[in-house]
C-alpha cells in the first residue's frame, strides 16, 4: 500500500523562514528587540523601499524568550495596482526561543507596485508593523490585471453534499487547454481561479460575468500544467481543487459545500491549546503519543506499516459528524486518519495521503482488517503540501467521508450502531513520522 506525489504552493508568493539561533533566555519577559526589512538575509541592505524583483526579507531578533515563544509575520499589500486595499498576502508563524528569525517573500513574478506592510505578533499580540513601498512603473503581470489574492489553507466547512468529482480528458485548442466547469451547486458562480500549483496567490478571476446555478460555461486559454482551482462569489469559496493536471482534466463538475441539518447540535470540541482532556502524554514501543502542544496534538509513530489512534472516551454517538485538522511530515507516504467504532478491535477508519492526493477507508472487525471500502482512491480535494480537514459522518445507515468541506464518497453499512470518535495516523513505507492533529470538533444528528 504505498503511494506517492507532488507539492501545492501558489501565484506570485513563495514564503519561506529561517531560524538563525535559538538558544538561552533569560527570566525577563520576551521582546522583539529590535526588527528589520532588508534586501539581503544577512540584514546588511536595510530598506524600506523594494524593487518588483526583490524577495523581502524580515529579520527579527528575538530576546529574553523561552523555547515556547510564538513569533508571527503576517504579510499584507496596503495599497498596490490591481488589488483591493489591505489585500493578505501570507503569513507564518513558528515557537521558538531568542536569536535571531529570518522571514523573507518572494515573488515569480514581479511585485506589483504600492505599499506594503508586514505586522509581527509575539505570542499572539500585535508587537509592531513595519511599512515599506515597491516602486516601479509596471505592474505585476496576472492572467487580467495585478491584483494579490492569496492562496490560504482550507477553512472547515462541515458538509452533508452530494460527492463532488472532476472527470478526466483532454481537450487542446489553438489557444491552449479548455476547462468545463458544470455549477451543481444551488447558487451562482462569480469567480473562478485558475493558478499554477507553484505559485501562492490566485491572481484575478478567469470568469467573466457568473455561472448560474445549473449552468456550465467553458474557459479557454489555458497552458498545460498543474493547477490549482477555485471558484466562488461574494459569500466565499464554493469549492478548491489542488495540483489539477490540466490537459488531462478537462472537466470540473462543482457540487459545493452544504451547512449540516439543522439538527447537527455541537457536542464537543477540542483546540488543544492546553490538555484538560488529557490527550497523549505516553509512549509505546511504536508510537510516541505527545503532550499536546502549541494548538496540535502530535502522535510520533516509529515504524512502519503502523497504524495509531486515540480515542475521544465520553462521548458514545450513534448518528453525527465529526471534523479535525491535520498534517503529516512532507516527502512521506504517511496519512492522518478519523474513525469511529466500538472498541479497538472495529472500527471505520478513514484515511488521506497528501503526498498523492489520495483517500482510503478501512474497515477492522475483530481485529483484522477487512477488505477496504475504499482503496486509495484520487481526490484533488486533498491539500497536497499543507493542512487538510477531515470529515466522517453517519445517518440513516450511511457513512460518509469529506475532505475539506466536501463530501468525496458515502457507503451504506449497518455495522457499529454506537461508538467514540479516533484520531490519529498511519505509516506505510516511512518510519520515524509525526502526524499532528487540530481542531477536532463533534456533532450528534438528533433525531
Amino acid at each position: 500500500m504505498t503511494h506517492k506525489r507532488k507539492v501545492l504552493i501558489l501565484g506570485i508568493v513563495v514564503l519561506t523562514l529561517g531560524i538563525l539561533l535559538a538558544c538561552a533566555f533569560s527570566a525577563s519577559t520576551a521582546n522583539i528587540r529590535s526588527a528589520t526589512l532588508a534586501r539581503d538575509a544577512a540584514g546588511e541592505e536595510p530598506t524600506t523601499v523594494f524593487a518588483p524583483e526583490d524577495i523581502f526579507y524580515c529579520i527579527v531578533d528575538l530576546a529574553n524568550a523561552p523555547d515556547d515563544t510564538k513569533v508571527r509575520a503576517t504579510w499584507t499589500a496596503v495599497d498596490v495596482e490591481g488589488s483591493p486595499p489591505n489585500t493578505f498576502i501570507d503569513e507564518t508563524a513558528l515557537t521558538t526561543g531568542s536569536g535571531q528569525l529570518n522571514f523573507d517573500l518572494s515573488n515569480v513574478t514581479p511585485w506589483p507596485s504600492g505599499k506594503y506592510q508586514v505586522a509581527l505578533y509575539l505570542n499572539d499580540e500585535l508587537d509592531q508593523t513595519l511599512e515599506f513601498e515597491v516602486r516601479n512603473e509596471t505592474a505585476a503581470p496576472t492572467q487580467s490585471g495585478g491584483e494579490i489574492v492569496s492562496k490560504v489553507e482550507p477553512t472547515s466547512t462541515p458538509t452533508v453534499a452530494a460527492t463532488a468529482e472532476a472527470t478526466v480528458a483532454a481537450t487542446a485548442t489553438p489557444t491552449g487547454i479548455t476547462l468545463e466547469l458544470i455549477n451543481n451547486t444551488e447558487t451562482t458562480i462569480t469567480y473562478v481561479y485558475i493558478s499554477a500549483t507553484e505559485n501562492t496567490v490566485w491572481g484575478e478571476s478567469w470568469l467573466n460575468g457568473s455561472i448560474p446555478a445549473g449552468g456550465s460555461r467553458i474557459i479557454e486559454g489555458i497552458e498545460p500544467g498543474y493547477y490549482d482551482l477555485q471558484v466562488g462569489n461574494a459569500e466565499g469559496s464554493l469549492e478548491t481543487l489542488y495540483a489539477v493536471p490540466l490537459g488531462e482534466v478537462d472537466r470540473w463538475t462543482i457540487w459545493g459545500t452544504v451547512s449540516l441539518p439543522d439538527n447537527a447540535v455541537l457536542r464537543f470540541e477540542e483546540y488543544f491549546e492546553d490538555n484538560r482532556n488529557n490527550w497523549g502524554g505516553d509512549s509505546t514501543e511504536n508510537v510516541d503519543y505527545l503532550t499536546p502542544s502549541g494548538g496540535e496534538y502530535c502522535m510520533r509513530i516509529k515504524t512502519d506499516q503502523m497504524t495509531a489512534w486515540e480515542w475521544y472516551e465520553p462521548f458514545r454517538p450513534d448518528e453525527f459528524f465529526a471534523e479535525v485538522k491535520c498534517t503529516v511530515d512532507p516527502n512521506t507516504d504517511a496519512s492522518c486518519g478519523i474513525g469511529f467504532g466500538p472498541d479497538g478491535d472495529n472500527l471505520f477508519w478513514y484515511e488521506i495521503d497528501p503526498e498523492t492526493q489520495s483517500y482510503a477507508v478501512f474497515l477492522l472487525q475483530d481485529d483484522q482488517w477487512q477488505t477496504p471500502l475504499a482503496s486509495w482512491d484520487l481526490s484533488y480535494h486533498v491539500n497536497p503540501s499543507g493542512r487538510n480537514y477531515l470529515g466522517l459522518g453517519r445517518t440513516e445507515g450511511t457513512l460518509y467521508v469529506y475532505v475539506n468541506g466536501v463530501l468525496i464518497d458515502s457507503f451504506s453499512t449497518a455495522l457499529f450502531p454506537t461508538g467514540r470518535i479516533g484520531i490519529g495516523g498511519a505509516t506505510y513505507s516511512d518510519p520515524n513520522v509525526t502526524v499532528c492533529l487540530d481542531e477536532l470538533r463533534v456533532w450528534r444528528i438528533e433525531k
